[in-house]
């Protein structure tokens, strides 16, 4: 369902911005009466009507509350990043997009002795805080709060200074021992990280820092761009929140890929179950994936899949599980346990039925979610829309078997997917080496270009 932003709903109707209304009723060319979420972007989420479209003004009546404020675990991520931005603008702004999809409350800007950009525009930082905050489906529009100098924003946080939040500088100088950022942040507990421009802070800036109370901490052992490292700061956060280890793993890979760093490689898993399906189906499959990956997207994959168990723990240690078969499908209790453990920890499972699979696996997920349904993705969803551009056609149709047409499901939890599922495609089969199955070259790639994508999404959401 589509999300759109409303700050303001009073009595229960929501009216639209006229950039939202344009895309209401230009791009989506929705119809009064259709149903669509609305943000107010402080907390709460709502299943609304449309009563009016047009390109001008959209208006929408509220049906129910979905989420609020006062509900638990619905608070404003706890996440601030002042930084100062980076002198090529769209670095800055490729941040924002990325931190604010995980969870960032609070961004501020600032002058420092070596920012080479002195001006933002707040109306184009709020555009794409606005952006972010609808594809993640998420009610909290990040604060914002304009540029000003380092000395500036320590004068305001000493005024409006609260005890209760970690502080922390992020340096690469010497001046002062630095501690694991990693190590001393408490799950749950608010943050206010600052992240220096492209030549560093200076010693007499990061000293005032200290003495406001910033503690001076490492971010790792490697040098990071400003960008990534206020990724860094703003993601770990979020994820201690309850997350496995595995995805801070994922974290480091991503942070240290995008600054041409060499990380450990990231494994895939093939899943193994019981019940008769044959989850071996495709052994060239995976192989053929990770390999046009690595090579067509630049990715850093480790070339060799691994197999893993539905209740094991080694199935922890893939960030990306893919599960295919033709027939059965059974997970025992504690397998369920385990399964639902992994996705909720950061895990990602993608469902490749190859014909036969579907009424078993859609009953063992029901099992695992029993509060979540599979929607079906549109083609406007950005899981089509990575390296290859499939958004006008959606999944690709590699085999035939019932004259139905390729869907592409998902569940969703806490707006993050967890699990996609690919219907009447047979995208596993399109990976294989094509004499497998008699598949043309362009068939092929067309199957790999989507599972690149895919790959793509799920480390990237």
């Amino acid at each position: 369902m589509f999300l759109f932003y409303a700050p303001e709903v009073t009595n229960g109707n929501c009216c639209f911005s006229p950039a939202e209304s344009r895309h209401c009723a230009k791009v989506l060319r929705l119809l009064p009466g259709q149903e669509v979420w609305v943000t107010d972007g402080v907390g709460f989420l709502y299943l609304a009507e449309l009563s009016v479209v047009s390109d001008k003004a959209c208006m929408a009546r509220v049906r129910k509350v979905l989420r609020s404020p006062d509900e638990a675990g619905n608070g404003r991520p706890p996440v601030h990043i002042v930084m100062a931005p980076t002198k090529n603008m769209e670095r800055t702004e490729w941040f924002l997009e990325k931190a604010t999809e995980v969870g960032l409350g609070k961004i501020s800007f600032i002058r420092t002795e070596h920012s080479e950009r002195k001006v933002v525009k707040p109306e184009r930082v709020e555009s794409i805080l606005v952006a972010a905050m609808k594809q993640s489906q998420q009610a909290y529009l990040p604060l914002q709060q304009e540029m000003c100098s380092l000395d500036e924003y320590l004068k305001r946080a000493e005024v409006g200074q609260d005890t209760d939040v970690q502080k922390f500088i992020a340096y690469c100088g010497a001046e002062y021992e630095k501690k694991s950022y990693l190590e001393l942040l408490q799950a749950g507990t608010p943050v206010e990280v600052m992240i220096g421009p492209e030549g560093d802070f200076s010693p007499g800036e990061v000293k005032k820092c200290v003495k406001a109370g910033y503690v001076p901490v490492s971010l790792g052992d490697t040098r990071l761009r400003t960008e990534t490292a206020a990724l860094f700061a703003a993601w770990a956060p979020a994820f201690l929140k309850g997350a496995k280890k595995i995805v801070l793993s994922c974290l480091l890979f991503l942070c240290l890929s995008l600054v041409g760093i060499k990380a450990q490689q990231i494994q895939i898993g093939l899943l193994k179950y019981r019940g008769g399906g044959d989850w071996y189906a495709n052994p060239t499959s995976l192989p053929n994936l990770i390999a046009f990956a690595n090579r067509e997207a630049g990715m850093d994959l480790d070339p060799q899949p691994v197999t893993v168990e539905v209740g094991g723990q080694a199935l922890f240690g893939c960030p990306f599980v893919h599960m295919t078969g033709h027939g059965n499908v059974v997970f025992s209790a504690a397998e369920i346990q385990n399964l639902r453990a992994y996705l909720l920890g950061g895990g990602f499972l993608h469902i490749d039925d190859n014909y036969g699979m579907d009424k078993f696996i859609r009953a063992q997920m029901k099992k695992a979610f029993p509060e979540l349904d599979f929607v079906e993705l549109p083609a406007s969803h950005p899981v089509f829309r990575q390296t290859f551009d499939y958004s006008r056609t959606g999944l690709p149709k590699i085999h035939e078997h019932d004259a139905k047409r390729p869907q592409a499901f998902a569940l969703f939890y806490e707006g993050r997917m967890i699990c996609f599922y690919t219907y009447e495609c047979d995208l596993g089969d399109g990976w294989e080496d094509t004499e497998v199955h008699g598949d043309t070259p362009e068939a092929h790639r067309r199957a790999l270009e989507m599972g690149t994508n895919l790959l793509q999404y799920v480390f990237m959401q």
